[in-house]
């Protein structure tokens, strides 16, 4: 009966390490890579530096702002998930 009991403690713990490990690998920003915007007009190119410093080349100014606006939100998710639980008073859900 302990051995059963043991058995699946274990197996809900193997199965919870894996869904955080996976939540985690999934959630991290691209940095690297094409990805295809449908707003953009022309083509733009991000570079991010030596220590993850966006630099954004667009052959017009809307292209950049799209751009600026995409790799700002990819770097600030997890900031502005935890603002808006902690506005609603709902941050312990988080953790």
């Amino acid at each position: 009966m302990l051995k059963n009991i043991f058995k699946i403690v274990l197996i809900f713990i193997v199965i919870l390490v894996l869904g955080i490990w996976f939540f985690i690998q999934n959630s991290k920003p691209t940095y690297s890579g094409k990805l295809q915007l449908n707003d953009l007009k022309d083509e733009v190119t991000v570079y991010y530096d030596e220590i993850g410093v966006p630099h954004i080349y667009a052959q017009n100014q809307a292209d950049a702002y799209i751009a600026l606006g995409y790799a700002h939100a990819q770097d600030r998710l997890w900031q502005m998930e935890l603002v808006r639980r902690n506005t609603a008073e709902r941050l312990v859900e988080s953790f």
